[in-house]
């Protein structure tokens, strides 16, 4: 943990004569520590289920020491009022089952985590994406049916234990109303951004007529029971689709973007869901921020 602070261009340097450090150099010989951690391991490999068993475990090798991880995490830290469900990555690129691809990530392959984060930046909660260990049960199994599905299950399961009244903004791979429709049953306020075929064919305008009317323009639809969602499409410099459970439009206030025609910054409208969402949403985003600065590159 030391080195991660005290970072060099290469670990050897840290016993190098020119730049030795003395914390390091004097705890342990460069070659020991190179041999401990060539040999280190979380879990006893013996105890590994082999592949055609039906207990394999894909991260057998670090399954311990996460589930240790993620019980503190959460128990030495109250939940936030305001939280975000979203992934981050741990880069990687050697051989790897659970190795993935995101191409609009600044570290594009590696390991996909589900994370559950506060606005300050501290995770609570986070699983990995591939974990084949993750059990459904019946009523789970059933929300799968009713169209919350696999990404939704994920939320719920972070979600388990948080307090009633907590804020939650969620990314658009895991929004659905169904999920919306769950969130509010456990009484928690939720808002996230939607991708257009997962609107259920909701009547709002298309981003043709919302560009002729101009940036900052609107519409929006609310279903008509008791345990309704709305669902907001905002023109900026395209549209976007924000779906709440709790929030609205009003009161509509006005955000400040520089008009390119006009060469001058102006003031347009924007409903109060998606100031709400750009406020609540990133805690997970500033987390990996705040990793960087500690990572070995």
């Amino acid at each position: 943990m030391y080195m991660s602070v005290v970072q060099l261009p290469a670990l050897k340097l840290h016993w190098n004569v020119s730049m030795r450090n003395q914390v390091v150099a004097k705890a342990m010989t460069r070659d020991r520590f190179h041999e401990i951690v060539s040999a280190l391991h979380i879990s006893d490999n013996d105890r590994q289920p082999a592949r055609d068993d039906p207990n394999y475990d894909r991260i057998f090798k670090v399954r311990e020491l996460l589930t240790n991880l993620g019980k503190h995490f959460e128990e030495y830290a109250d939940f936030e009022e305001v939280l975000s469900v979203d992934e981050a990555m741990i880069p990687f690129k050697g051989k790897l089952g659970l190795k993935r691809y995101m191409m609009k990530k600044p570290k594009k392959w590696g390991v996909k985590v589900w994370c559950l984060g506060g606005w300050s930046g501290y995770i609570y909660k986070f699983s990995i994406d591939g974990d084949n260990l993750e059990e459904l049960t019946e009523d789970e199994l059933e929300e799968l049916e009713f169209g919350i599905g696999s990404s939704g299950h994920t939320v719920l399961s972070l979600l388990h234990g948080v307090p009633p009244g907590t804020e939650v903004f969620l990314d658009n791979y895991f929004a659905s109303p169904a999920l919306l429709y769950k969130l509010k049953q456990l009484q928690i306020p939720a808002a996230c951004t939607m991708r257009a075929y997962r609107t259920e064919k909701c009547p709002l305008k298309h981003e043709r007529e919302l560009k002729k009317e101009g940036r900052g323009s609107m519409d929006f639809c609310r279903s008509a029971d008791p345990e309704g969602v709305l669902l907001v499409k905002w023109y900026d410099n395209k549209d976007v689709i924000v779906a709440s459970n709790s929030y609205s439009v009003a009161p509509i206030t006005k955000v400040r973007r520089y008009d390119k025609t006009k060469k001058k910054y102006t003031f347009v409208n924007c409903p109060a869901v998606i100031q709400a969402y750009n406020k609540g949403m990133g805690g997970v985003d500033r987390s990996d921020q705040l990793v960087s600065f500690y990572r070995y590159r």
